[in-house]
């Protein structure tokens, strides 16, 4: 058993919630429900915390819930009028049950809190439990254990050497314990070992350290509270169960929100406050734009509503960046490995846009939005979800869909001004790139790229440094193969309920969208691509292939580097969702502005800049949401031939009689609607004097 320290208790200020109207008595969020816009919240702001630090907030248009009407008043809204069982504008709830109780159940996690007495407690609007304060918590089971050890300086001195004699000291001395050097730099500050299991914290941050298992990163003892802990004001007490694995750390996780008062409703109006932060905010069921949701009949595997409320019912603890948060995902609500989330999250958000009454899909949508609602707070925080734990597709469609239905004008505005999404981290046009999208991150590294070409060791995430295909190397590897779907499922979403462009960057959204269009309708792209394949041989890099000496910036002539792989894995890809494939199917080609989609074509052979003589056949690649009828190639402007029909896109064009010199050939793809597209001219050098 290890011995619990003495330690320092975490700042836990924050803005209390103040009460709204409490109305009397019923079990569970349930109640009459109605289409239409509900109300918005009132324009009061709160003080908001960035990291730890609290500042105040000119102008902030968020929609916070904290009422500012006095105790009893009903909470009302001038624009939009108030909730009546005959006005088609609101979701009216029924209140939620206020009970006297001296311990709380989180259900599903084995997670208790105990307190030294009867308090007040009921829950909110998503099943989360609340308890007024001030409150005095004396044991949360399972109990956690920890200890704590400040070694000082003498080891943090800097570098891989400091960090190396860190880690043989822990080892030595503290064996089964986590360490970290707190220092801003690298290796630098004071030395913290702790051990910490079924750990918990109050308010929790996105930097810095954490408190829940030493066996991720940065583990810190001292942010675990001793007991009994009182709690005053508005405060989230996180709690997780530890799994005994390496990864992911955590099994379970629930939060118990500390607040001043009854919540408006009882809890039942409201949903959760989010539990990082100190900032406490109420968001209203009543103020879903429910009249947002569209309404699509039912396609093929379509999920029951069911899913989706367990699912989304557990916390989904994610505030943490990098490996140490893929480590916290608790794996009893979510995997650890994102990619693996995102199907998920895709067909949650779809499956609220099937035509439902909203009854029956309240539930699904009161967790989904509250799963949203913590992921804003966590971006107010500064979560940019970044590399170090796996690619991390999938983290804008939550935040958005919440962001839009309870219309969040911060929320909207600062997402769609967000670059640090995978989305626009992984998706690429270049000069090469015929206007298509390209996936590969957005490191330019030649020679590391011809690397990972030639060894299979290093990123495998790397973009063609020259543009003209998918990165990888080869194109339609292995992560591109894992995180294309994810990508799918997101954009799909807003090409069905349109009004989540107002939380997402469309700048990002247009490379995105691109890129799915290609992947579902070709698959990989590797073609038209000028350069010379990798040969076996590393020593001829810079010879036979490679990076060219007499031509900085491009690589050495040839077929194409990987034209095998053109066309391959079309609509494929790890964590494929069948709904959502079903849903692309039945409503890609209906969607906002669908109809007036171009396809897309490009010729694939010959190569601009060949040399061409006697026959010659042209090859083009084309696409596009409405299929094609047909591809027309043009000689210089002027139509060779008829058009072709049907895959493959072939014509042989005879030059027998042509003078020699340039041409400038061209595709022209035609859709079922008759949308055209040309592609980029390839010019070619006409010699027959041979």
């Amino acid at each position: 058993m290890k011995t619990k320290r003495s330690g320092r208790t975490p700042d836990v200020r924050g803005k209390a919630l103040t009460t709204a109207a409490i109305v009397a008595a019923a079990v569970l969020l349930a109640a009459f429900f109605h289409y239409g816009r509900p109300a918005h919240q009132d324009d009061g702001s709160a003080p908001a915390e960035r990291g730890q630090a609290e500042t105040e907030r000119a102008g902030d248009e968020r929609a916070e819930a904290v009422s500012n009407e006095p105790d009893g008043a009903e909470k009302t809204d001038p624009g939009m009028g108030t909730p009546s069982p005959d006005g088609s504008n609101h979701v009216l709830v029924e209140p939620g049950e206020v009970e006297m109780k001296d311990r709380v159940t989180v259900e599903n996690t084995g997670i208790t809190f105990h307190f030294d007495g009867d308090y007040t407690t009921g829950t909110f609007a998503n099943g989360d439990p609340w308890v007024v304060g001030p409150v005095t918590i004396t044991r949360i089971e399972p109990d956690a254990e920890v200890d704590y050890h400040n070694l000082g300086g003498e080891l943090c001195t800097g570098g891989s050497a400091a960090l190396n004699a860190c880690r043989a000291h822990v080892e030595e001395h503290y064996p089964g314990y986590g360490w970290y050097c707190d220092g801003e730099r690298r290796g630098t500050g004071d030395l913290i070992v702790s051990y910490i299991e079924h750990g918990w914290e109050v308010n929790p941050v996105v930097e810095g350290p954490q408190g829940f298992d030493s066996g991720t990163g940065s583990p810190d003892a001292s942010l675990v509270p001793d007991l009994p802990y009182t709690a005053e004001g508005s405060q989230s007490i996180v709690k997780t169960v530890s799994s005994g694995e390496r990864r992911p750390v955590v099994r379970s996780a629930a939060v118990l929100t500390v607040v001043d008062d009854v919540p408006p409703g009882n809890g039942a109006e409201v949903f959760r406050p989010p539990y990082v932060g100190n900032d406490k905010p109420y968001y209203y069921v009543g103020d879903l734009r429910t009249d947002l949701l569209p309404s699509y009949a039912p396609v093929p595997h379509t999920p029951d509503l069911d899913s989706v409320v367990e699912r989304y019912r557990p916390l989904q603890m994610d505030h943490k960046g990098g490996g140490t948060g893929r480590a916290l995902r608790p794996q009893d609500s979510m995997a650890n490995y994102q990619p693996r989330n995102t199907d998920n999250q895709s067909n949650a958000a779809m499956r609220l846009m099937v035509g439902d009454d909203l009854e029956e899909k309240l539930p699904a949508l009161v967790q989904f939005v509250q799963f949203g609602i913590d992921k804003i707070h966590m971006i107010y925080l500064g979560q940019t979800w970044p590399s170090g734990g796996g690619h991390q597709p999938g983290h804008r469609l939550a935040p958005a869909f919440a962001a839009v239905m309870l219309d969040i004008d911060e929320a909207k505005e600062l997402l769609r001004e967000a670059e640090f999404f995978h989305g626009n981290r992984m998706f690429h046009r270049r000069e090469n790139s015929n206007g298509l999208a390209l996936w590969g991150n957005e490191t330019i590294d030649e020679g590391r790229y011809w690397t990972y070409v030639e060894t299979g060791q290093g990123n495998r995430s790397h973009s063609d440094p020259y543009g003209h295909i998918d990165g990888g190397g080869p194109p339609g590897g292995a992560y591109q193969n894992i995180t294309s779907q994810s990508h799918k499922g997101e954009v799909l979403a807003t090409h069905l309920m349109p009004a989540l462009k107002e939380a997402w960057n469309l700048a990002e959204l247009d490379k995105v969208r691109c890129y799915v269009d290609r992947w579902v309708l070709h698959g990989t792209w590797a073609r038209p691509d000028p350069y010379a394949p990798f040969d076996g041989d590393p020593g001829n890099r810079g010879v036979t292939y490679g990076p060219d000496p007499d031509r900085p910036g491009e690589a050495i002539a040839g077929g194409g580097r990987f034209p095998e792989r053109h066309g391959e894995n079309r609509d494929g890809g790890q964590y494929r969702s069948r709904f959502v494939a079903a849903m692309w199917d039945a409503y890609r080609h209906e969607a906002e502005g669908a109809d007036d989609t171009p396809p897309f074509a490009a010729i694939i052979s010959p190569l601009d800049g060949d040399a061409v003589s006697g026959m010659v056949e042209l090859e083009t690649t084309t696409f596009g949401i409405h299929g094609i009828q047909n591809v027309q190639y043009l000689l210089d402007g002027e139509d060779l031939g008829e058009p072709v029909t049907g895959e493959p896109y072939v014509r042989s064009w005879d030059t027998a009689g042509l003078g020699d010199g340039p041409y400038a050939l061209t595709a022209v793809a035609t859709d079922e609607l008759g949308n055209t597209f040309a592609s980029a001219p390839v010019t070619v050098q006409l010699d027959n004097s041979n």
